[in-house]
């Protein structure tokens, strides 16, 4: 293990406690808002999974880095270089996998709100294919070498396929990670148009929208670096911006698909959340309609009985002179006015 890294190393390692720390904070209160309203659905725990799994990677991209990820030829053994190799061949792996149980809470989520079937459809489709993506990456990470051990330690016997076999995997890790992203990101684009929704759950959604961009760009900017696969000096250092971003995608995707649940969360902020009644029913409006069809109906009925009552009544009578009906007004105690 080398001294505390520096550069792109250090770089990678910052990123990596920062977005650990974050996704765990913003979860925990995901749970907390979910649990108190008695609502926890399977959304909820994919995004603990995905945390799971990202934590995972988190503590390997921070290993990685203690072990010449993001360091130059020079500054590096042969032993740091084999245990850098073997806490990247684990990233690759577990980023991987984290990525199926996240994007798998963010369209569980999405599924929830739309209410149009085709629109489910579509977000179940990019379950399926997230899923298959992620399955069929990891086999290609691990039938890379044989055995896979060599992927980390060239002495071993055996054999490994060409470095190019490794870029064009980390292409279509990355285009498949830009489809699904996009796709989500999208979504909530049809679901909030000409939707009655209130306007707290637009503004959730349109979180999810804005993050979702965030995290594809992400994925834009990490296929740039792809290419390092392939390098034959300084690969230590190039790779290292693949997992940088990489964190970035999936530590964005955990927010953006947590964020809406801690809309409840809004009434307990200054200013933004003062006189904001949040109910399961229909949220402010609905309460404020509640509040005044109550206190009409508790209030005004007794004021109408009376003002009824007070009102004058037409009454027939018979003169007793002229023996004609007549027709008088008066209060239905029969008090004539």
């Amino acid at each position: 293990m080398l001294d505390p890294p520096d550069g792109a190393g250090r770089t990678l390692r910052d990123i990596s406690i920062a977005f650990l720390v974050l996704t765990w904070v913003i979860v925990i209160l995901r749970m907390s808002v979910r649990i108190s309203r008695k609502c926890v659905g399977a959304d909820d725990w994919s995004m603990v999974g995905g945390l799971a799994l990202f934590s995972v990677v988190c503590a390997t991209t921070i290993m990685s880095a203690y072990n010449g990820i993001g360091a130059y030829d020079n500054q590096t053994t042969p032993e740091t270089k084999q245990e850098g190799r073997k806490w990247f061949f684990l990233f690759q792996v577990f980023y991987c996998a984290s990525t199926v149980p996240i994007k798998s809470s963010i369209c569980i989520m999405l599924i929830r709100l739309t209410p149009f079937a085709v629109y489910r459809y579509i977000l179940y489709g990019v379950i399926i294919f997230s899923t298959l993506s992620a399955f069929a990456s990891i086999v290609g990470i691990l039938a890379l070498c044989t055995p896979v051990a060599r992927t980390w330690n060239l002495n071993l016997p055996g054999h490994c396929g060409p470095p190019e076999v490794l870029t064009r995997l980390g292409y279509f890790i990355s285009a498949s990670c830009i489809v699904s992203d996009w796709s989500c990101a999208a979504m909530p684009i049809f679901i909030l148009w000409n939707s009655q929704m209130r306007w707290l759950m637009k503004i959730s959604v349109g979180v999810v929208l804005a993050l979702g961009v965030l995290a594809s760009t992400g994925n834009l900017v990490r296929f740039q670096y792809v290419i390092a696969y392939e390098n034959t000096t300084n690969y230590y250092y190039g790779i290292a911006n693949i997992a940088i971003w990489s964190i970035v995608e999936s530590g964005t995707g955990i927010i953006a698909g947590s964020a809406p649940a801690l809309a409840p969360l809004i009434k307990h902020i200054p200013i933004i959340g003062r006189g904001f009644i949040i109910t399961p029913e229909g949220g402010q409006q609905a309460t404020k309609r509640r509040w005044r069809l109550r206190h009409i109906t508790n209030t005004f009925p007794s004021r109408f009985k009376t003002e009824e009552q007070s009102r004058p009544q037409p009454t027939e009578r018979t003169d007793s002179q002229s023996g004609q009906t007549v027709m008088t007004w008066g209060n239905s105690n029969g008090a004539a006015r």
